[in-house]
């Protein structure tokens, strides 16, 4: 098996592209003297796109999933509180694109199996969320990868046990300032043909990330971020954006 801790992987995880539909808001003026009607039915399903108003649990999610999906696109579900659920088995039978509008995405003690699967916060406007997976076992078939993708300042993904093990490849991105990546006896397992392997980035300008005795199989492996330090066994790496470009600068003029 070849490990190597790099700048750059030989490609990426491909996101899937879903529309969402535009959301309005009215407001009512006046007092109803209505008895309150019921609460609305989670999900609601327009222009092919599952919203949760309330936090979610996995397994109406991969239904929602289901419900969503066609042969020209994947699942499409928007979270408006997030989603917390924990010792549960589910299976997503089609892939999917998460969306986080506030919140966070809280798995502890679940095995989920399924395809491609993206969890993002980029369809909406700045917020702070937080993916926290606790000894949690996420399992791809054959050609699926998966994307975990926060853009927001602060942004925040904890991965603590467990394991992720998608062929396709495995891409885990923090993008906004402040951002946070943990990884602490975990394994990520990215080995397929044509595998996309292992990338795990933080902001080059104030984010973190932290491996604590990762176990990584694939054939390319990334980790970088302003801070960036990965302990393997009795080894420290150090992956830190001024480290790796400093290497590269050495290796470039070595003649």
């Amino acid at each position: 098996m070849k490990r190597r801790i790099a700048l750059t992987v030989g490609g990426t995880v491909a996101a899937v592209s879903i529309g969402f539909a535009t959301w309005h808001s009215a407001v009512f003026a006046g007092t109803s003297h209505r008895a309150p009607a019921a609460p609305a039915a989670e999900p609601s399903i327009a222009n092919g796109v599952a919203t949760f108003q309330r936090t979610a649990r996995l397994a109406d999610v991969a239904s929602a999933c289901t419900a969503t999906a066609n042969a020209e696109s994947p699942g499409a579900v928007v979270l408006r509180q997030g989603l917390d659920d924990a010792h549960v088995s589910v299976t997503l039978s089609v892939p999917c694109a998460i969306q986080l509008a506030a919140g966070g995405f809280s798995l502890r003690d679940v095995r989920l199996s399924s395809r491609t699967l993206n969890i993002s916060d980029s369809a909406f406007g700045q917020g702070q969320n937080t993916i926290s997976l606790y000894g949690v076992s996420l399992t791809g078939s054959s050609d699926a990868g998966l994307l975990v993708a926060l853009s927001d300042p602060a942004g925040r993904v904890t991965i603590n046990g467990g394991s992720l093990r998608y062929p396709a490849g495995i891409a885990v991105q923090a993008r906004g300032d402040r951002s946070t990546v943990l990884l602490s006896h975990t394994t990520l397992s990215a080995r397929g043909p044509g595998s996309a392997g292992i990338a795990v980035t933080a902001s080059t300008k104030h984010g973190v990330i932290t491996g604590t005795q990762p176990k990584l199989d694939a054939d390319a492996i990334g980790f970088v971020a302003d801070h960036c330090a990965i302990t393997l066994g009795d080894r420290a790496i150090d992956c830190g954006a001024a480290r790796l470009a400093g290497d590269l600068q050495a290796q470039l003029a070595t003649p």
